[in-house]
């Protein structure tokens, strides 16, 4: 049976006959079949954000991209709204189903245009094996969607093992349980802190949230917040996180307003035309300095739907409240936007900083990064420092601060008081990540 590309929706029956004709013919020859789904994850956001002209070329550009790397007896099936179905004939096992999954990946790794912006298309992708992992059509893609489930939540692919079906059922509790999380308790803030150069002095603290659930224990940040918002419930989390660490900052021992705290914003919370409005009366009830608070958006988030992001930074800034851009270096922004961008400070992603004394090519794009934000007018924020080494190489480069384990872990809000009342000396620190 020859390769086929099917760009418009087939019927879930439809498809799901073609997947027992598959089933029936590895059968009589003794293979197994790879059964490999892809969902589109951000084909809703980009409907409903850059238009469905953009998410049809996104479907398109996606399922090219698919039957690029398809053998001539392979099928690709659009199945739904935004999954598409591959039926690999012939795998051989596991090793070879997981290859295949890895360059579907690396192919969405590069980035797409749609009416005009840059974008990249976030796939998951979930890996079921016939006759291993299911002996009917029902069977088996009830393993592949389990997969996906789980790596939607934690990964970029999985392939089905006994457990994934344990995981993912998990995950559907999990999400019923947010709500309680928040009106409970459950949910803490903790604060990693940022150090100021030359002299190390403390000069804020990313706000990063933790769910400690009373059965499960605590449940990684990948999780809940990527299903936050799928479900809905990114905005409730999104005040919490504000009103706490408005709220704790007044009880941290600072002098003055130099220090600030700063809390990410997704994509769909930015670019509501209230969101300004919101910060700036959470700031008057928790009496805090505007200037005391950072919104963190990242490069690409920016890049869904610039114009409303924009308006919505641009008024923030113009309250006093100050914006970074995090992860800086891996989105697909222009210069020409970057200009625009109503920043205060640029936050170098933890990637290149990592790598930068053994990768000559990183530490350019460090410095490169450090001497575009200074010519702009903007301060510069290193993540992810882990050695005094990275430490001297980033001040030798100007780098105006930074934050990592070498300094401190996420610290939760008693010991960020305590760690905050020792202050730190004029040298550069001893490791803290045990404070």
């Amino acid at each position: 049976m020859n390769s086929k590309l099917t760009t418009s929706k087939t019927g879930f029956t439809a498809y799901m006959d073609v997947l027992g004709h598959y089933l029936e013919e590895s059968q009589a020859k003794g293979e197994q079949l790879g059964l490999i789904l892809v969902d589109l994850d951000n084909l809703r956001r980009i409907n409903t954000t850059m238009g469905y002209d953009a998410g049809r070329q996104m479907l398109v550009e996606a399922a090219e991209r698919l039957e690029s790397i398809c053998r001539p007896r392979d099928r690709i099936i659009q199945y739904s709204d935004q999954g598409f179905a591959l039926l690999l004939a012939g795998m051989r096992n596991e090793g070879h189903a997981e290859l295949a999954a890895n360059k579907i990946w690396r192919k969405f790794e590069e980035h797409v245009e749609l009416v005009g912006h840059r974008v990249v298309i976030e796939v998951s992708i979930g890996i079921a094996l016939f006759p291993r992992h299911g002996k009917d059509p029902q069977r088996l893609m009830q393993a592949a969607e389990a997969a996906q489930c789980v790596a939607t939540a934690t990964s970029h692919w999985k392939l089905y093992t006994p457990s994934v079906t344990a995981e993912a059922t998990g995950l559907v509790g999990i999400e019923a349980e947010l709500d309680a999380a928040l009106a409970e308790g459950q949910l803490e803030m903790h604060y990693q802190p940022k150090l100021r150069f030359p002299g190390c002095e403390p000069c804020g603290a990313e706000a990063l949230m933790r769910w400690f659930h009373p059965e499960r224990g605590p449940v990684r940040p990948d999780i809940f917040i990527g299903m936050a918002e799928r479900i809905g419930k990114i905005e409730d989390l999104t005040w919490f996180a504000l009103n706490t660490s408005l709220r704790q900052l007044r009880e941290w021992p600072i002098d003055g307003n130099s220090f600030n705290v700063a809390i990410n914003v997704t994509p769909q919370i930015v670019q509501k035309e209230e969101f300004a409005q919101l910060v700036a009366n959470a700031l008057e009830v928790w009496d805090v300095d505007p200037g005391q608070l950072t919104v963190e958006v990242t490069e690409t988030a920016l890049m869904d739907k610039p114009e409303a992001s924009f308006r919505t930074l641009n008024a923030l800034k113009d309250r006093g409240v100050r914006i970074s851009i995090d992860d800086f270096g891996t989105g697909y922004s222009s210069l020409a936007y970057f200009k625009n961008i109503p920043a205060t400070e640029l936050k170098i992603d933890r990637s290149f900083v990592f790598k930068m004394l053994d990768n000559p090519g990183d530490r350019r794009i460090v410095q490169t990064v450090i001497d575009l934000a200074h010519n702009f007018g903007l301060k510069v924020v290193a993540e992810g420092i882990e050695n005094s080494e990275t430490h001297a190489a980033l001040v030798a480069m100007g780098c105006d601060s930074a934050q990592g384990y070498h300094y401190s872990k996420p610290l939760s809000h008693a010991d960020l008081c305590r760690w905050l009342g020792h202050k730190l000396p004029s040298q550069e620190p001893a490791p803290l990540a045990e404070a």
